[in-house]
């Protein structure tokens, strides 16, 4: 019997059977629970022309304070869960794994689980959706995780300890999301048609749906080709429009500087791999807005692989039916794919692995295989620093370079910074970056010479 697997991001809510992807849609449902079999395209089709007719934010109300929103956004994710788990023909008495996204309140979790069961579905575990991720993929190092819902953007720091990711924080950004892109797009074109044909296809129901339905391939074709034609059918002359990327990235700066703020505040001093779904590369300017977390390897995924994963799980339930949200997953031996690094926007690859260090005007090689300390009192290999400079300890620190890169570890009482943040523990270094020790400091580069190591793998 084969089990299936649902990732229940709403703004591309994925499918899996047995690890393979049978569908990813965005979340959107016709409103009246008496036609709420009515979900994806067909309720997409609508969505602009009668907009109060459909929803496509009952899983952002999913555990919200409202005292009416719930129960209404439990009936609709409910509903719509019935009819794709129907759609794809999954046995009812197959188990379903359910890979959980960042933003989902876990309180919602409980009352979902009673109404799938009151469907007669069999829940057969719950997933911290970025863990899991993480996991399948058999990442090594810490791996910001980004998802892009219909009504936010979210970062989870997945860390990877004795052979287990797990998430360690979270950020959630609401009021952003895919719906705001859509919307900021769509008054875009509408403004150049007003501009260029004299037509505002938003003060007309029909015309307002049409462009709306022509949006997706246009921003893809816009980032793919540096610009976009949309053109409205009519009776006589045709109402076309063409639009730059560069016009689609300036719109979506609000929403892009939300997603940054999100990866910054979970992101931890030094390199870091951020990690998210291939199909965002074809929003306008999504990449270049990543070049600007420095020093950070990006790594793309193909969609539905939360989905994927979840449906290979074994069924988690306890003896007395209940079901907990596991929040640590083992590292896959065999990884489901492998990530692809995105080269920065410019063409180039991610910052490198340093081979030396630079300090006052010496240049100091970072050896494989041995650590190179740095402090008041180390041995014959480690850089001495001189006595009288405040805040620097006998052993301040230690650099260790092996294959999967270069890491610094803090062991002093006053502290190491890297870029201006302190270190916490071990962190990755790239070339480029900065270390400094004491107050007011002593500060050290670091460069790539010669055969470099390529980012750090680790």
């Amino acid at each position: 019997m084969s089990t299936a697997g649902l990732h229940l991001n709403d703004a591309a809510l994925a499918l899996a059977i047995a690890g393979e992807l049978n569908s990813v849609r965005p979340s959107i449902i016709y409103a009246d629970p008496a036609d709420a079999r009515r979900f994806g395209t067909d309720a997409m089709a609508t969505a602009r022309r009668t907009p109060r007719a459909v929803s496509a934010d009952h899983w952002s109300l999913l555990g919200t304070a409202s005292p009416a929103s719930p129960a209404m956004a439990l009936t609709l994710a409910r509903a719509e869960l019935r009819g794709r788990l129907a759609e794809a023909n999954v046995d009812r008495e197959a188990a379903v794994q359910v890979a959980v996204p960042p933003a989902l309140p876990v309180a919602a979790l409980a009352p979902l689980l009673g109404a799938l069961r009151a469907d007669g579905i069999t829940v057969g575990g719950f997933h911290d959706a970025a863990s899991l991720t993480v996991a399948a993929l058999g990442l090594q190092r810490s791996t910001l995780v980004v998802q892009l819902g219909q009504q936010h953007v979210a970062a989870a720091r997945v860390v990877v300890e004795s052979g287990e990711a797990r998430t360690r924080a979270l950020a959630v950004r609401r009021g952003s999301g895919a719906a705001a892109l859509q919307q900021a797009w769509l008054q875009l074109a509408s403004e150049a048609m007003v501009l260029r044909t004299r037509f505002d296809p938003l003060h007309d129901a029909t015309s307002e749906q049409q462009l709306f339905d022509l949006l997706p391939q246009a921003w893809a074709s816009a980032t793919a080709t540096g610009s976009a034609t949309i053109e409205l059918p009519a009776a006589g002359e045709p109402r076309k429009i063409s639009l730059a990327a560069e016009q689609f990235a300036h719109r979506a700066q609000s929403i892009y500087r939300d997603l940054l703020a999100a990866l910054q505040e979970v992101r931890p001093v030094g390199a870091v791999d951020v990690l998210l779904d291939r199909a965002l590369l074809e929003l306008p300017g999504l990449r270049a807005k990543l070049d600007e977390l420095r020093g950070c390897r990006v790594l793309t995924m193909s969609p539905g692989v939360a989905a994927r994963a979840a449906s290979l799980q074994q069924t988690m339930a306890a003896a007395d039916g209940s079901v907990t949200l596991q929040r640590g997953h083992a590292l896959w031996s065999t990884p489901l794919e492998s990530p692809l690094e995105l080269p920065r926007s410019d063409g180039t690859i991610a910052a490198q692995s340093p081979t030396h260090l630079l300090w006052e005007g010496r240049v100091v090689s970072l050896p494989r295989g041995r650590p190179i300390e740095v402090g008041r009192e180390v041995d014959s290999a480690g850089v001495q620093v001189g006595e009288g400079v405040a805040g620097v300890s006998r052993l301040h620190c230690s650099l260790q370079r092996d294959e999967r890169g270069v890491t610094l570890q803090d062991h002093s009482r006053y502290g190491t910074w890297l870029n201006d943040q302190r270190v916490v523990g071990r962190v990755n270094v790239l070339a480029g970056d900065r270390m400094r020790l004491g107050d007011p400091g002593i500060e050290f580069g670091f460069v790539a010479v010669g055969e470099a190591d390529g980012p750090s793998q680790g």
